[in-house]
């Protein structure tokens, strides 16, 4: 997994310091809202990028000032950015459905593609205008395909052990540049209109399946 610490400044700049390239986000946002990108570009040199807008800094004053309007009094982390793999030059990440039956073990039931829309940094689709594509479309390695179900289950059967009564979790998954799985977060009331987007119907019908048993 990234890095991730909750968000203040002390905490901000060492992240920064460590990884010159690092995410702010809302605890609980939804749909890529107030996610923000900052790269430390130089000495007192700033990036920053959010939504489709990038504006730069040269001063720590000044971004942290900018940071604390945007964040305003709400809870946020800063985490390491992973950079992702791309799909006709467009970040991606994965979203993978793990589902169970009652009594049952846990299965891997949907993996899909969000593709960032132009200019973005999010691969949320309704936000930055992204597409859905299936898996094997971005993701060409088999092997690759494989590790991400086998960290999706070791993943989901760990957290189950500390939220009991769960039947099923969403979890965005990426990779990076080398081919490294990482775990972005995970959902526990995940849509499942994504997997609609896809022409084949047959991972939706499956993920519906799952949850009427």
């Amino acid at each position: 997994m990234p890095k991730t610490r909750s968000y203040n400044d002390k905490k901000f700049w060492e992240l920064l310091k460590e990884h010159r390239d690092v995410i702010v986000k809302p605890t609980n946002g939804s749909g890529g809202a107030g996610v923000i990108r900052v790269i430390a570009s130089g000495r007192k040199k700033f990036s920053v990028h959010r939504e489709v807008k990038k504006r730069k800094f040269h001063s720590k004053r000044k971004l942290i000032r900018y940071l604390r309007k945007k964040i305003g009094k709400n809870s946020y982390i800063v985490q390491q950015r992973i950079h992702l793999a791309k799909y006709n030059h467009r970040p991606f990440d994965i979203r993978i459905m793990v589902q169970r039956r009652k009594r049952k073990p846990w299965k891997v039931t949907g993996r899909l593609v969000k593709v960032a829309g132009p200019g973005y940094i999010i691969t949320n689709t309704a936000r930055s205008k992204g597409k859905v594509i299936p898996l094997k479309r971005a993701v060409k390695s088999s092997a690759v395909r494989k590790k991400l179900n086998k960290i999706a289950l070791r993943a989901t059967k760990c957290l189950s052990r500390h939220y009991r009564g769960l039947r099923v979790i969403g979890l965005d998954m990426a990779v990076d540049k080398k081919k490294k799985v990482w775990i972005i977060e995970t959902n526990f009331a995940p849509a499942t209109s994504l997997f609609l987007r896809l022409k084949d119907k047959s991972m939706y019908k499956r993920i519906i399946k799952y949850q009427k048993r």
